[in-house]
């Protein structure tokens, strides 16, 4: 799922980073700046284009957010027994550009990052 004006980025961009998850979330901001949300790696990524590659520019790291023990997905939130994951499956940047909003799988709840000073 991509959101936002594609229209600054090259027509074909590929990158790789090593031990990253990446999973369906992406987003073009303003300047050509692409977000990509990391599934398992509880973060978000900030990318921008050269020469046809992604560069990857910060890493905004997301967490774990307390719901109600009843409330769904409860079930499936991961094995209490070890760190729970937000698990960002889903990003849009806010209208000015300044804040990205970022959907959490398995922590049922949504981030808002402010992209210049990474809080949550």
């Amino acid at each position: 799922v991509a959101q936002g004006n594609t229209s600054e980025l090259p027509a074909r961009v590929s990158a790789a980073i090593p031990n990253q998850s990446l999973f369906q979330g992406l987003s073009a901001g303003r300047a050509g700046m692409l977000y990509a949300t990391g599934g398992a790696s509880d973060d978000l990524l900030a990318f921008t284009t050269h020469g046809g590659t992604l560069a990857l520019q910060r890493r905004y790291a997301l967490r774990w957010q307390a719901f109600p023990r009843r409330q769904y997905p409860y079930q499936y939130a991961g094995n209490w027994q070890q760190a729970r994951l937000f698990y960002p499956d889903s990003v849009v940047t806010g209208p000015a550009g300044k804040h990205a909003y970022v959907t959490g799988l398995l922590a049922n709840s949504l981030a808002r990052v402010d992209l210049a000073s990474g809080a949550t």
